[in-house]
């Protein structure tokens, strides 16, 4: 892992100063390799010898050393953030080296093959516990990671009834206020470090509901405010949004506690399988009625048609 991918990888374990350090250095990679140590402290707003030490958390020797490293990744054969494809690469026609769906390919079975490591059976194992054992699941996410919430809910609405998304952030914040002990909170944040999010999970803690957390960086602010993390794989770069290796990793996660669930509840998920079906081949007695009456009232007309 080059030394811009590394500081992708862990920016959301950085301190506030080393991220806007990395931040500075991944959107003008090339304007810093002229920078002095005095320049780039002034325009990240930090001292001199936080960035040696910023320097130092990535093996580089010192802040000369890291130019150099910058230098060797200026070639024209570099692709930024392991190498994803980018806007050159997809308007050219591309080589057996920049095959797209190659490049793709290699990114999400990464992701997966990542999450499969990081992921701990004993967290898993106690998501499902708690899941089983909640009177009502939340689940909530912001932005893109709210859709992966839905998602949840909707994955385990076929076994359960006590899964509920809930999409509005100020109607997350009234849910998490009248949230109790019996009640479960899964909420997905890749980052876990935003603002908002913080603070609705602090209301659910401080109600005693059991915080189970899907994210990236276990080390995050939202992850130590929780009970159980879940950590997945792939490494999203803090300038990228919702990247599908992302969404492939967190829906691996969710996929194993679904099936982890089932298997613990085995009677109960099967009844509810088998009631939906029912429901969904057997529509209410009024729809078939309702439609019974429209074919009547079509039938007359097409025997006077003949």
């Amino acid at each position: 892992m080059n030394i811009l991918s590394e500081m992708s990888s862990i920016y959301y374990e950085l301190t506030i100063s080393e991220k806007r350090i990395a931040e500075y250095i991944l959107e003008h990679t090339d304007e810093v390799q002229m920078m002095s140590i005095s320049e780039l402290a002034e325009v990240c707003h930090v001292g001199e010898a936080t960035i040696t030490r910023f320097c130092k958390r990535f093996h580089s020797r010192g802040y000369t050393a890291l130019k150099i490293e910058l230098v060797k990744l200026s070639n024209p054969s570099y692709e930024p953030f392991s190498d994803r494809p980018t806007s050159e690469t997809t308007t050219t026609t591309p080589t057996k080296h920049q095959n797209i769906s190659g490049i793709l390919y290699s990114e999400y079975s990464s992701a997966l093959k990542q999450t499969a490591e990081l992921l701990k059976k004993e967290h898993v194992i106690r998501a499902v516990e708690a899941l089983s054992q909640a009177e009502i699941v939340y689940c909530m996410g912001q932005g893109g990671s709210m859709l992966m919430a839905e998602e949840t809910a909707h994955l385990f609405s076929s076994v359960s009834s006590k899964f509920f998304s809930i999409y509005d952030s100020h109607l997350q914040v009234s849910a998490a206020a009248t949230m109790t002990a019996k009640d479960v909170l899964f909420f997905i944040s890749y980052s876990g470090s935003t603002t908002e999010m913080e603070d609705i999970l602090s209301q659910a803690k401080q109600n005693g509901a059991t915080i189970i957390m899907l994210t990236r960086f276990c080390k995050s602010p939202g992850a130590e405010k929780s009970d159980i993390v879940l950590q997945c794989g792939s490494n999203e770069s803090p300038l990228q949004q919702g990247s599908v290796a992302a969404k492939i990793a967190q829906f691996y996660v969710l996929d194993i506690l679904y099936h982890e669930y089932c298997n613990k509840n085995p009677e109960i998920s099967e009844q509810n399988k088998e009631k939906i079906m029912r429901a969904l081949a057997n529509p209410p007695v009024s729809d078939q009625l309702q439609r019974k009456k429209k074919r009547n009232q079509v039938l007359p007309q097409f025997l006077f048609l003949i």
